[in-house]
């Protein structure tokens, strides 16, 4: 095998499903919605904090030349394979970046080729909290277009945790200890405005409200230089 086989190879054992009690923003009885976006930028993640700093690798996976897919039970954990091998749910991290560059006038998209290209983890990394801002609001905007029908508002707060988790939760945790708590004490009460508690009580007044106060509050973590505009 080729020294990037077995790169890939050792990111793929890396690479696992999101667990019960992996974060703090789980909530018990409610399913993660792991998603191919999130997937795709936790694999960037792991190539880049590696000791030896994999941007290359990183770089493939942002622009979908590489892309991880979940599991099969009936292959031996998962496997890398390229774009043409695989028809995906959604387009690669850099499209996504595009289309947010041309609705929104921000920069995500030079930003991240070039922090790849520099080799910088963190600013990276501060490219990807902007991109997941807006598709944090999307999925908030349709949480509060739909949070009174259950199903979907239980699959909307799911793939929402899953986004918070992979793009805001150490970051916060480790640089914004008040925000960070502020933010998982908005998405409980946000919770229980869509109804996901015992007795379910669904308040799309409340939904609106509890998406600005979030969308504030992680507003706050972005770099300005990559938007210098954050709708909220």
């Amino acid at each position: 095998m080729t020294r990037s086989g077995l790169i890939l190879a050792a990111v793929a054992v890396l690479l696992t499903p999101v667990g019960a009690d992996a974060h703090l923003f789980h909530f018990a009885g409610l399913a993660l919605r792991e998603t191919q976006v999130a997937r795709d930028f936790r694999l960037i993640k792991e190539l880049i904090e590696w000791k030896d700093k994999h941007f290359d690798f990183a770089a493939k996976v942002y622009r979908g030349e590489i892309r991880p897919r979940p599991s099969n039970p009936a292959e031996p954990g998962f496997l890398l394979k390229a774009r043409y091998q695989r028809t995906f749910p959604t387009p690669p991290l850099k499209v996504l970046a595009v289309e947010v560059d041309r609705q929104y006038g921000t920069a995500i998209d030079p930003w991240i080729e070039a922090r790849l290209a520099a080799r910088n983890e963190e600013g990276v990394k501060a490219g990807f909290r902007v991109l997941f801002y807006f598709q944090i609001r999307q999925l908030l905007d349709a949480l509060a277009k739909h949070g009174d029908r259950p199903a979907v508002a239980r699959q909307l707060f799911g793939v929402l945790t899953d986004y918070l988790f992979t793009a805001f939760e150490v970051h916060l945790a480790l640089s914004d200890r008040p925000t960070y708590l502020r933010v998982k004490d908005t998405l409980e009460h946000l919770r229980a405005a869509a109804g996901l508690t015992d007795p379910p009580t669904p308040r799309l007044n409340e939904i609106g409200r509890l998406r600005t106060n979030l969308l504030r509050l992680l507003a706050k973590s972005l770099d300005r230089r990559v938007a210098k505009v954050v709708p909220s």
